[in-house]
């Protein structure tokens, strides 16, 4: 790791996380590889606590939206999660993810929304699938119709099961309010149409732990929420 390298995650942000298989190998090429990721991402989510709010497997590649943990560091949290994945996918082969990864503070409300445009796009982008629902391996499909799938997302379909009591939060990290800190997904800024309504002037959703949600993550449908600001170049290092 190159001298001088520093990783801001103590700042209570949302971070785009990118590593890389060794020399770009297509080891997640296989399906039940990619179902293993998936796999030990929950269990490394759950054990740390932290939020996920996008991810894409990708035949040599993976693309997180993640909040910072409750418990541990983030590096702690990602380094434990590619040494657990490793060990079960690496095989014969000599080293299975490369050592270093990316890592973006997401810290602004367009960033955020260009990461998750970027990560659900990717597989499209590349050629691996028509729509982005085609790719099984991402959240996409949980952001468009609510379904659970073995990774659990912080959305819309999420906050509102735990404000009708169905689950409970997994993590304490982050509260989201109105208005809203710099590290909600949605800053009291943004527009939620073209009526000139902020999440200023609405009331969050308020879940059974105390946990206050803006409303248009919780009632927006998914292209809703991304028409909120235009699509920037797709790049892994959103602006």
């Amino acid at each position: 790791m190159p001298t001088g390298l520093r990783r801001y995650q103590t700042q209570g942000h949302d971070h785009l996380i990118t590593f890389s298989c060794y020399h770009r190998q297509p080891y997640l090429d296989d399906n039940n590889a990619k179902s293993t990721f998936e796999h030990i991402f929950e269990e490394t989510r759950s054990k740390y606590r932290f939020g996920i709010h996008a991810y894409v497997v990708m035949p040599e590649h993976v693309h997180l939206l993640v909040s910072e943990p409750d418990v541990t560091r983030l590096a702690t949290a990602i380094n434990v999660l590619k040494f657990r994945t490793s060990k079960h996918l690496k095989g014969a082969s000599k080293q299975f993810w490369q050592t270093r990864y990316h890592d973006a503070n997401i810290l602004t409300h367009r960033r955020w929304l260009n990461a998750l445009r970027y990560i659900h796009r990717n597989p499209v982008t590349r050629g691996l699938a028509l729509e982005p629902e085609d790719w099984p391996w991402s959240s996409y499909r949980h952001w468009l119709t609510g379904e659970s799938g073995r990774v659990e997302i912080e959305s819309h379909g999420t906050w509102s099961r735990r404000e009708a009591g169905h689950s409970a939060p997994v993590y304490a990290n982050r509260r989201f309010t109105t208005p809203a800190t710099p590290s909600s997904p949605v800053p009291s800024s943004a527009m939620l149409d073209g009526s000139g309504v902020t999440l200023d002037a609405l009331p969050a959703t308020t879940d059974p732990e105390g946990y206050r949600m803006p409303p248009a993550i919780v009632s927006s449908s998914y292209e809703k929420l991304l028409e909120i600001v235009p699509p920037e170049a797709d790049s892994p290092d959103v602006k």
